[in-house]
């Protein structure tokens, strides 16, 4: 390509002249020929510019040819107006119609040339049918010709440009070309026409033609030097070039508008552009334009070079409702190729049916890792669609290569990338700059490749952001059908409101990432009934040292058929993960763990907070997979239902291979699976812990209705309620290990109610595990088989040496077939060869009908350390209770132990004011707090039990305004409670001293308006005492004085 150079500065702009005089021209006219009428016309072309000055040349139809050798050309050499198309009898201007009288501007001198060939009886054609020459003031108007058969030669170093181009048009000065076609004209740059330097700047073409002509190296119509060039409703149809039908070089001000280009062919392999060419052009606006069945090796419609001027700022490229389509790619890169282009925008474009056989990028191909400036505004897509393009290789419908883009309110659809990235694919070279690609509010329907449908991303260090944008019925062969990303992306990425739905993969559905040390956060967004045949349904993330935040988003209905990963699969080796606030909901996967989330990192830490796991289901770990040596996964105040571990167990989550699980402040209800309806542990070595959380109504069908725990697995419950859950061993948790190397286990401040084992542990099952309990609560748990406990089924086995510490507890109407509380099982096989001790401190064991407790086989120990109370029909433990402070067969006077009183029938089991209970604990075992939270201890000494009697509690005081009375008052002996106002069921009413000390406490059921109370206050010492109602929520208190 011949290289010129432009300043851009200092163009000017010319306004035309007004025109008067008339010049007549008419093929064959015999009169004066002097050109000053019809009858008097000249009958030559040639001869009519020369002698005209000034004014207009009217032109009647024919065929003129500019002389008989090929330096002849139509000359301007002044500002004239030439209009063809002229009968040769009009008045007026516009009396003429140029399709009826074709006027021919001819440059074939021997008339031997056959239409579409370009090789043959050339070598008489004119190098130039019309010469505009420079330095005219003001612009030559071209009107209603058709030009054509020019012939210049290729281009080469040794050959002057005059020879090379411009076979049709030669313009040094400008021009204004209307209503006109240039057709068989060829040569080796601008082939029909040639616009040259600053003094042809403002020249236009409006209504024009550029039909089968033929270009050796650049272009049919080529701009050089120049400014303030204007095409309107212009075609470039059926051209053979190379570097487009239309070229400008190092020109400025370029406008296309109500145009089009097509089926135009770039005939050299490897060439660029059978369109649009810009080389180190600048401020091009396209409008209302098509670009249709064009073809080249690259860039069959536009191609846009701007390397020499991007470092100074300089480009602007905006395309405004323009159409491509069905153009074709030869093994090169996109319909539209950016080449380091700064400034570059689409707005209501439309790339349709495009394909690249063997190629790149059908749409769009953006390279530009040269660009000084890469902000993501320097290349805008907005209101625009990619529609079925297709490509053998990456980028369907957009390839950035190091480029920055932002691409708004945007639809991709039906395309296709047989490798990657059937939307858009993003790539860099090493040593590029960091680019900036943002999506928003764009929709990616139905788009397929191997990897990423609808995104392809393997820049290193592009940073992602999708907002606002759908992805939908995407699919890959392969991995990621809504976006692939990496390997070895270490650039952020941001998803934010968008949606992922129905996409389809072998693996990774919604999206797949695989990136190092980078971070990854998605906000806001859904991913719905996407589906793998592998894993990971809505997406497979793996990384290294990442930062993966995800917040606020929906997984429903996502299902792998892989080995795990429903929703997510996730390995985040020493990378931090953070999901908050979201929600995963039926999501499925079949033959493996974690139907919503397999977490199988290495040194990884996972968090999830405030999230929902609901009706998630896979062979383990229906909800979640916890996989992963030296990883921490955490979860705080999520809430995990009707998850399902169908095979395997863990409903809810499954834990193993060296991970750590912290549960806090969660819910578990209504899961099921084999073991572990709720929660499974697997392997040795994984510590596992659970604090203020609740486990409700989770059904295992083998083991563990709650918790499933086996092997060398320390496991620490704090503050914890099991309520209404079924196993066969282990109606809420399961604790064993297979082994002789016994961990540790703590469950304190504890809550263990109306939980049942069909076999044994209606509470707990426990084997070669040492455990202490401590500050818990037992109450209403069964277990039916002969041999069990109805709380604990306690078991030491093979040479284990048990130890099972019991402390501040309270044991209360729990059913077994052989002990309401608790049973021991040692190996008898051999005396001594298993042991199991139970030691016994600050505990209340409480009941009527069963035993509260029973020896299984074997020789276990029980040893009182002191501070029990122990009441059965058979007196059970009172020969272990052998302590001083220890009260066999007594009754603790618990306020409601049957929950008469309670419309739900929950046990009161707090202790009344006549309770033997009370100060009755060893203050060496007593814990800070009670299982209310209440310190310990209110008195003189700790209570025995789980519940502190006092008066501490976080009820809330109610003004009272005539609502609670007592008569009299004073008082000597009884006196008469009333209590009026919407108050109405279970209450407990005290009498508490100066000091906050609960003297008495009595339970009664108010039923109407007002309840009428007897209370007894014999027995206490003369003095000022407070007495208070309350429903366990809201207190009334009045004063009451003893005489």
């Amino acid at each position: 390509m011949r290289r010129f150079y432009l300043l851009l500065a200092g163009l000017f702009l010319f306004g035309m002249s007004a025109f008067s005089q008339i010049t007549y021209v008419k093929t064959g006219a015999s009169g004066a020929n002097t050109g000053a009428s019809w009858a008097d016309a000249y009958p030559d072309l040639s001869t009519a510019l020369a002698n005209t000055a000034t004014g207009e040349i009217w032109v009647a139809g024919g065929v003129y040819k500019p002389g008989t050798d090929t330096l002849s050309r139509f000359e301007i050499g002044n500002a004239v107006a030439i209009y063809g198309g002229f009968a040769g009898t009009e008045t007026m201007l516009d009396q003429r119609d140029p399709a009826a009288n074709p006027t021919i501007l001819d440059g074939d001198v021997n008339g031997d040339d056959t239409a579409g060939d370009f090789d043959n009886n050339k070598s008489d054609n004119v190098f130039h049918v019309v010469y505009v020459d420079s330095l005219i003031a003001d612009p030559v108007i071209l009107d209603g010709f058709t030009i054509r058969n020019g012939r210049v030669y290729a281009e080469s170093d040794t050959l002057d440009a005059y020879f090379s181009q411009g076979a049709g048009l030669w313009a040094f000065s400008t021009v204004d070309v209307r209503n006109t076609t240039f057709t068989q004209n060829i040569g080796g740059a601008g082939a029909a026409a040639v616009i040259l330097g600053e003094n042809a700047a403002g020249s236009s073409f409006d209504n024009v033609v550029f039909d089968a002509n033929q270009a050796y190296s650049n272009a049919v119509l080529l701009a050089v030097l120049t400014s303030d060039l204007s095409l309107n409703n212009t075609g470039f149809t059926n051209n053979l070039t190379e570097n487009g039908s239309f070229q400008t070089l190092f020109s400025a001000n370029i406008s296309i508008d109500n145009s089009h280009f097509t089926n135009n062919q770039d005939t050299v392999t490897g060439g660029f552009s059978s369109g649009l060419f810009l080389w180190q052009s600048i401020n091009l606006t396209v409008s209302n334009t098509e670009f249709t069945g064009n073809s080249a090796t690259s860039a069959p419609a536009v191609y846009i070079d701007g390397r020499d001027i991007q470092a100074d700022g300089l480009g602007g490229y905006d395309f405004n409702n323009v159409t491509f389509a069905d153009n074709t790619i030869a093994g090169g890169r996109g319909t539209a190729y950016f080449f380091q282009a700064n400034d570059v925008n689409f707005k209501h474009a439309e790339f349709n049916g495009n394909l690249s056989p063997g190629g790149f990028a059908t749409g769009i191909y953006s390279r530009g890792d040269s660009l000084v400036l890469q902000d993501a505004a320097n290349f805008t897509i907005d209101s625009s669609m990619f529609v079925n393009n297709d490509t053998d290789n990456r980028g369907g419908g957009i390839y950035f290569h190091s480029s920055s883009a932002r691409v708004t309110e945007t639809t991709f659809d039906g395309n296709n990338a047989d490798v990657i990235g059937g939307g858009i694919y993003l790539v860099d070279v090493t040593g590029a700059p960091a680019t900036f690609l943002e999506i928003e509010n764009c929709n990616f329907t139905g788009n397929t490749s191997a990897f990423g449908g609808g995104i392809g991303h393997q820049s290193d260090f592009s940073t992602l952001t999708l907002k606002g944008s759908n992805f939908e019925n995407n699919m890959v062969s392969s991995s990621g059908a809504a976006a692939y990303l990496g390997p070895g992306v270490e650039a952020p990425m941001t998803i934010e409101n968008t949606t992922f739905v129905n996409n389809n993969a072998n693996a990774g559905a919604g999206f797949i990432y695989f990136t190092d040390y980078s971070d990854l956060t998605v906000n806001s967004s859904v991913f719905e009934n996407n589906t793998t045949a592998n894993d990971g349904g809505g997406m497979y993330i793996s990384s290294v040292g990442a930062n993966i935040m995800i917040d606020d988003t929906q997984f429903s209905n996502n299902s792998s058929a892989g080995y795990g990963g429903g929703a997510i699969m996730l390995f985040a080796d020493s990378s931090d993960v953070n999901i908050t606030n979201s929600d995963f909901t039926e999501n499925i996967g079949s033959t493996g763990g974690g139907g919503a989330i397999y977490f199988g990192s290495q040194d990884g830490f996972l968090t999830v907070e405030n999230t929902a796991f609901t009706g998630n289901a896979n062979s383990f770990g229906g909800g979640i997979a916890n996989f992963g040596t030296g990883s921490l996964a955490t979860y705080k105040n999520c809430e995990f239902r009707e998850n399902q571990g169908i095979t395997s167990g863990g409903g809810a989550m499954t834990n193993g291979f060296g991970v750590t699980l912290d549960v806090q402040n969660s819910v578990f209800e209504a899961n099921t699976g084999t073991v572990g309806a709720a929660v499974r542990v697997q392997n040795d070595d994984i510590v596992t812990s659970y604090k203020g959380s609740t486990f409700d109504g989770n059904i295992a069908s083998s083991g563990g209705g709650a918790l499933f725990v086996f092997g060398t697995n320390p496991t620490t419950i704090d503050s914890c309620s099991f309520l209404n859950n079924q196993g066969p061993t282990g109606g809420a948790v399961y604790l064993a290990n297979d082994t002789n190397l016994v961990v540790l286990s703590e469950i304190s401040n504890s809550v263990f109610r109306l939980n049942t084992a069909g076999s044994q542990g209606g509470a707990i099952n426990h084997g070669n595990v040492n455990m202490n309990i401590n500050n818990c609560l037992f109450t209403g748990n069964a277990a039916s088989d002969t041999g069990t406990g109805g709380a604990l089924s306690i078991n030491s086995s093979d040479t284990s040496d048990v130890v099972v510490n019991i402390l501040n507890s309270t044991f209360s109407e729990n059913l077994g077939a052989l002990a309401g509380h608790f049973s021991v099982w040692t190996d008898p096989t051999e005396p001594g060869f298993s042991n199991a001790t139970v030691n016994l401190a600050n505990n209340i064991f409480y009941s009527l009908g069963d035993k509260n407790y029973a020896i299984e086989d074997g020789t276990p120990v029980v040893l009182s350390l002191g501070g029990n109370m122990s009441l059965d029909p058979e007196s059970t433990l009172d020969v272990y209770l052998t302590e001083a402070t220890d009260k066999p067969g007594e009754d603790p006077l618990f306020v409601d132990p049957t929950g008469f009183l309670d419309p739900d029938g929950i046990p009161n089991l707090h202790l009344t004011a006549e309770s033997p209970a009370i100060d009755a604990a060893l203050p060496e075992y007593a814990t800070a707090f009670d299982l209310d939270g209440n310190p310990r201890p209110f008195g003189a000494a700790p209570d025995m039990g789980a519940y502190e009697f006092t008066i501490v509690r976080a009820e809330e005081v109610v003004p009272n305004e005539g609502l609670l009375t007592i008569a009299p008052n004073p008082v000597k002996d009884a006196a008469v409670l009333k209590l009026k106002g919407a108050w109405e069921g279970a209450l407990t009413i005290r009498i508490a001293d100066q000091n906050g000390r609960v003297l008495r406490q009595i339970a009664a059921r108010k039923t109407g308006e007002q309840l009428t109370e007897q209370v007894d206050v014999t027995g206490l010492p003369a003095g000022a005492y407070q007495v208070m109602v309350t429903d366990g929520r809201k207190m009334v208190v009045t004063a009451m004085i003893k005489q």
